[in-house]
């Protein structure tokens, strides 16, 4: 590191070196002597302390923070460091293996948010990143004793089989022309967070006899909706709602929810009072009763968006 990127890069290799050791693959010639090694950072095991330390870190954080900020049990890593000892990051055999690691590590790491993949020259790996749809984040750019430019992909956005589907479909495209890239990109996916995920099943709920309302609800453009769906989007949410609601079905001490949740949006009694009185209620105890199952159904479908439906292939 010292060799190729200088004494400031040096000491944030030893900083995150003690901090990930993990983090480093070496790869040796023939002789087995290194001839390369990749660093990739788990910045969302990282503290705040370290990530506001190192230039690249806080770069790529505030990137992620600024456009789409990683959820609870969310991965973001940083290929921090990647070089062959004698080209650094030109072409060689140590960078086929390097790229080739890299393309592990995003089908391997579990519910991958963020990566951030810097490049020394970005003008020479530009058409292959993009090609990847693996693309230029100039705000996550970041000196050290060098210019690096930072390239990014939000997997929430365009997830593994997506993306996969994706390169897929660029191999048969034998005329593909770099201004080609962009118009055959898959709809990217709406990222929420946690409280606007929320907010959007709630409303989902209060609208599930109202297409028109559903059809702006933005949880047609999730995850949780778009892995689900075969072409119908209004009525897959619909199915979801009614397969978290039916859950609450099989624990006798939910029932209740489910009943008071399937009167009042489900199969709705006129008004909520009215819903009460045939859940023979209190209406206290229905708007609590309401409210519980309203929360237990959003978690429900909240663990499916981060981790994935139950039937993904």
């Amino acid at each position: 590191v010292k060799t190729h990127e200088g004494e400031n890069s040096a000491h944030w290799f030893d900083f995150w070196a003690t901090r990930q050791r993990q983090s480093i693959t070496v790869y040796r010639d023939a002789s087995q002597l290194p001839a390369g090694f990749l660093m990739v950072l788990h910045l969302h095991l990282a503290t705040r302390e370290d990530i506001e330390a190192d230039p690249a870190t806080r770069a790529a954080w505030n990137y992620a923070l600024r456009y789409a900020p990683i959820r609870e049990g969310e991965a973001l890593i940083l290929f921090r460091f990647w070089m062959a000892k004698d080209s650094y990051q030109g072409v060689s055999a140590s960078q086929s293996i390097i790229f080739l690691n890299v393309v592990q590590h995003y089908l391997s790491t579990p519910n991958l948010a963020w990566s951030f993949f810097p490049c020394a020259d970005p003008q020479f790996w530009l058409p292959a990143l993009h090609y990847m749809d693996i693309n230029r984040a100039p705000e996550a750019d970041f000196k050290t004793d060098r210019s690096f430019a930072s390239f990014a992909h939000d997997w929430r956005s365009l997830a593994i089989p997506a993306w996969l589907e994706l390169l897929g479909q660029r191999e048969l495209k034998t005329d593909l022309r770099p201004e080609d890239l962009e118009s055959i990109k898959p709809e990217p996916l709406v990222v929420l967070s946690e409280s606007e995920f929320k907010s959007c099943v709630r409303d989902a709920l209060r609208d599930f006899g109202r297409l028109a309302s559903l059809q702006i609800n933005p949880l047609l453009h999730s995850r949780l909706v778009k892995e689900q769906s075969q072409g119908n989007l209004v009525e897959t949410l619909k199915d979801l709602l009614n397969q978290a609601a039916e859950l609450l079905k099989h624990n006798p001490k939910d029932e209740k929810y489910y009943r008071t949740v399937l009167r009042t949006y489900l199969e709705p009694a006129a008004t909520q009072e009215l819903a009460a009185e045939l859940l023979d209620l209190p209406f206290s105890t229905y708007r609590r009763h309401l409210t519980t199952g309203i929360e237990k159904i959003t978690q429900s479908l909240w663990q499916l968006e981060l981790y994935g439906t139950k039937d993904k292939a």
